[in-house]
């Protein structure tokens, strides 16, 4: 992974890109809930509260995990629950289950005064015995969290004092260093406790609740991760504002201070590493090739090292592998990639450089993108993007694509040679992470690569699937899908009643990996046709099922009164049929001819009948509408033999069914419908008989019967004004978990 982010580095400084100056121990926090604690002039703590900004925006420094850690250090909660879960404290249980944590004041400013304070008193009396009996978290990380107070500030204020010129809010760093150090480690674990139990009694707030209790989780491993987190605890001073801090007064964690912390700390790390006139393995000097090399905070990976024969890494371990020796680096090229590393994957660059496929794999996982010539530029939005379901699909229509392109058109005639660098990382065993794909292509071909997704996503005619309401938009019929998805589809399995079939969230099957989704975006149809031909294979057979429930849902609610039929609807169901079309495009079949074959029609002609058969059922029945109806009764006999399925429908067919059409009352609505049902599948029928409906049918041909078969109606769905099938209490749950 090294020579990637080494040999982007150069290309990044050319774009004029600021790689910034910091040291590899001053690093951004991690994305986690976490609370600001304040110290006062003699060490103790002033007050503790939630922050109103995400503390990943703060950089602290912290050599390794184990390490001490300032200005912010990590923590789990005080106290774990050792008793049933159903003795808490409803003061607690209340707050853990909380969503709108407003709720709880109105509650106090609706009582009374006399009410509330005798309330509390009740609630700490029985917050106190509870704790009694609780675990203490806390105590075997005091040692560390002594010398995050104690030792470290003092270290780095050393370092900080060497340099010749100092903001003037370098003496409210000062003051909070000086403070810090007053600190006792256990006294401030009581008094920061203490204020927590306060706030909670107070406010009710869910985050105070959880920072002091844990509930143990089992199947977890690693110190803080059998309770599920641990939380990031900023050290600042409420009077940073004091005008003996200077005229430009800033706090001690503020961005701009932050910025000449860091360079500071680069000049000093460069100066203790002086080069030794050695050639490391990628051509740089190699001092500093034996020392310890911090973990960096790669947004999306987590905490990796930027060195694979690292004693950490157990894969290397097991086998006696660490050691300099096996591919030495020194410490420039380690700052050269972490560098590049840390551009490309800043968490402000998140939708533009990388985007995360944690949702998609078992493991943190990214996918960064680039251009030699353009800074800023959202390559990465063509593989994969946050909006599932909504207008900001750039594959939604032709039209979005090329605006999603614009910018990258216009410089494909100024820079010809201009290239999009685009990769995917995952991280493997304990800091350590894995290239498992690295791809240079043309600007022009990256284009092109996207123009043609987009005619593949829209390779397929109008469906009919359950509605489904998400968030401000009703989805209809078919949604477009990203690269990504369609790995994701590709392993699926579905249930016929709508549900995917997971585990821990993902597809069961790995057949398909992350890299095929560059493959399959920007290799040639050629290229990648086996692939295309297994993942038309796996998902027809997968899906098949779920896609005749879908649409038999909606049209036997849309008919029926009463009690309507239950399907887990979800927004990759409705990205079903587009994948259907998008790998008939890659077979090189367009939708202009796939839907002028008899398959086609004859997967219309399953579907005409089946209405043929509500409407039976409706008039005869008394509205009763069985779920196996002999249209679709009869696909899973075509996707074997459509010549022996159309047969065997036609024979069925006649009595009751066409009997009954013919006779029934007119001017009724059942009359009108059947007649309709009547004219189509005479249509269908003369069409189907008129040509040599095939005794045997391939991948392909299966994709296209189903196609047809779900296209039955789709234009008479638009029309209508009221759809009672939205689903609400059946949505999928896939649609939370997952988007």
């Amino acid at each position: 992974m090294l020579n990637e982010f080494i040999e982007i580095n150069p290309m990044l400084k050319a774009l004029g890109c600021d790689l910034g100056e910091s040291h590899p121990s001053f690093k951004r926090c991690p994305k986690k809930k976490g609370f600001i604690i304040f110290l006062d002039q003699t060490g103790h703590i002033e007050d503790v509260d939630i922050p109103a900004f995400g503390l990943e925006s703060v950089y602290r420094w912290q050599k390794g995990k184990k390490d001490p850690a300032f200005p912010v250090f990590n923590a789990r909660a005080f106290f774990e629950v050792t008793c049933d879960p159903s003795l808490i404290p409803t003061c607690v249980s209340v707050a853990l289950k909380e969503k709108d944590t407003k709720k709880s004041k109105k509650k106090v400013e609706a009582s009374s005064q006399a009410e509330h304070i005798e309330k509390r008193n009740i609630d700490e009396h029985k917050l106190q015995a509870f704790i009694a009996g609780c675990s203490d978290l806390w105590k075997e990380d005091l040692t560390l969290i002594g010398r995050s107070l104690n030792e470290l500030p003092f270290e780095l204020l050393r370092v900080l004092e060497e340099a010749e010129e100092k903001p003037e809010s370098f003496m409210a760093f000062k003051d909070l260093v000086k403070r810090a150090g007053l600190c006792h480690p256990e006294k401030f674990c009581e008094e920061a406790r203490k204020i927590f139990i306060n706030k909670l009694l107070d406010t009710g707030k869910k985050e105070f609740a959880e920072g002091l209790f844990a509930l143990k989780k089992k199947g977890k491993k690693g110190r803080g991760k059998e309770h599920g987190r641990d939380f990031l605890y900023l050290l600042t001073i409420k009077d940073w504002d004091k005008p003996e801090y200077g005229k430009e007064r800033f706090p001690p964690y503020h961005s701009i201070f932050q910025s000449w912390m860091a360079r500071i700390f680069e000049q000093h790390g460069n100066e203790s590493c002086k080069p030794i006139g050695k050639k490391d393995a990628f051509g740089l000097d190699m001092a500093g090739a034996e020392d310890h090399y911090d973990d960096v905070n790669a947004a999306g990976l987590g905490q990796i090292k930027l060195f694979a024969a690292n004693e950490d890494i157990p894969c290397l371990k097991r086998y006696g592998l660490e050691g300099v020796d096996l591919f030495p680096a020194g410490r420039n090229a380690r700052e050269t990639g972490r560098k590049s590393l840390e551009y490309i994957l800043d968490q402000q660059r998140e939708g533009t450089t990388w985007r995360s496929l944690r949702k998609y794999e078992n493991r943190n996982a990214v996918a960064f993108a680039y251009c030699t010539r353009l800074t800023n530029a959202k390559v990465i939005q063509i593989f994969d993007d946050d909006d599932i379901s909504g207008q900001d699909n750039i594959y939604i229509s032709e039209e979005a694509t090329k605006t999603a392109l614009k910018t990258l058109e216009g410089i494909v005639g100024i820079e010809p040679a201009a290239e999009i660098v685009i990769g995917i990382i995952a991280a493997l065993d304990k800091g350590n992470v894995k290239v498992l794909a690295s791809r240079r292509y043309p600007l022009t071909r990256y284009i092109s690569g996207a123009v043609r997704w987009q005619k593949g996503c829209v390779n397929i005619p109008d469906v009919v699937l359950p509605w489904l309401q998400k968030k401000d938009n009703l989805i209809r019929g078919a949604l477009s899908v990203y690269p990504t998805r369609v790995i994701w589809l590709l392993n699926s399995a579905w249930r016929q009643n709508g549900e995917m079939i997971t585990r821990k969230k993902v597809p069961i099957s790995k057949r398909f990996i992350s890299s095929d989704a560059l493959d399959f975006l920007f290799e040639s149809d050629g290229t990648i046709r086996d692939r295309v031909d297994a993942g038309l294979e796996n998902i027809v057979e997968k899906s098949v099922q779920t896609l005749i429930m879908a649409k038999l849902t909606t049209v036997i609610n849309q008919s029926r009164k009463g009690e309507k039929l239950k399907f887990n609807n979800s927004v990759y169901l409705h990205m079903l049929p587009t994948l259907y079309g998008l790998l008939l495009y890659k077979k090189g079949i367009r939708k202009e001819a796939y839907m002028k074959e008899e398959v086609f029609y004859l997967g219309r002609f399953f579907a005409v009948v089946d209405k043929l058969h509500i409407q039976y059922s409706l008039d005869v029945r008394n509205g009763e509408v069985p779920v196996r109806l002999i249209g679709n009764d009869h696909v899973s006999l075509a996707l074997q033999n459509p010549l022996e399925a159309f047969i065997s429908l036609g024979h069925r067919l006649e009595h009751p069914y066409i009997s009954w059409a013919k006779r029934v009352s007119p001017d009724t609505i059942p009359r009108r419908a059947a007649k309709n049902c009547l004219k189509d599948i005479a249509a269908l029928t003369n069409r189907l008989t008129g040509t040599e409906i095939p005794n045997e049918i391939d991948n392909a041909g299966k994709a296209k019967l189903i196609l047809g078969y779900l296209s039955y109606g789709a234009k008479d769905e638009e029309a209508e004004q009221d759809n009672s099938n939205i689903d609400s209490e059946y949505n999928n749950k896939e649609g939370k978990d997952h988007e």
